[in-house]
């Protein structure tokens, strides 16, 4: 499978689609259990969203003192986002060349983003979180549950197909551990909560919700 190819056609879904995703989006969910992780992060905090989008979470870090960075390759996703949240620090960014400096960065978000990797470039992805963060920094990860990778055409959309990888909880885990990670907290969401949720049945899927650290 050419998943250069594919990463190339899954961005320009991105970009083409960014208008109709801002429609369709629902603004109101907050991923579980997001909240506490943001609780959890000290006054200062570093934090990297991978995978921004439209910057839905973003507003949830204006707790005083708390650095956001919302990173996508879809540069259309990212104008929308920079309109859509003034004073907001996003950039165009590859997941594959994160170039933060060794114990740069407090703490990662990365929200139904990294499974548009195959299984090699997400663990490439993991080991470069870990070296990034700092001692104690954390990463809050939501992927969804399942085997296999494809290409397939997003219904959503008029045009324009993804490339998607899915996982086991057991898989993702153990992926974490071997990068370095200690697991602080791991949920499988049901597929009926997530389209609760996300008021969508596009979400035809369970995801997996996992907090860890580096130590």
């Amino acid at each position: 499978m050419n998943s250069a190819k594919f990463y190339t056609e899954t961005k320009k879904a991105y970009d083409i689609n960014a208008n109709d995703y801002l429609i369709k989006t629902s603004f109101g969910f907050v991923p579980p259990p997001l909240k506490k992780f943001i609780d959890s992060l000290n006054k200062g905090s570093r934090v990297v969203d991978l995978g921004c989008g439209l910057g839905l979470v973003s507003q949830l870090f204006k707790k005083p003192g708390i650095e956001y960075l919302g990173l996508d390759y879809s540069e259309a996703t990212i104008e929308i986002a920079k309109k859509m949240n003034p004073n907001t620090k996003f950039l165009i960014k590859d997941f594959l060349k994160l170039d933060f400096k060794t114990n740069s960065v407090d703490a990662y978000i990365a929200i139904a983003s990294l499974y548009h990797l195959n299984k090699p470039d997400f663990i490439k992805v993991i080991k470069d979180i870990y070296r990034t963060l700092v001692r104690e920094g954390k990463l809050y990860l939501v992927m969804k549950k399942g085997n296999g990778e494809y290409f397939k055409r997003d219904p959503r959309y008029k045009s324009g197909s993804k490339f998607v990888t899915y996982f086991s909880k057991k898989e993702l885990l153990h992926i974490l551990k071997e990068a370095g990670f200690a697991i602080l907290e791991s949920i499988i969401v049901k597929k009926s909560q997530v389209q609760k949720d996300t008021k969508s049945n596009y979400e035809n899927r369970s995801v997996i919700v996992i907090t860890a650290e580096k130590f």
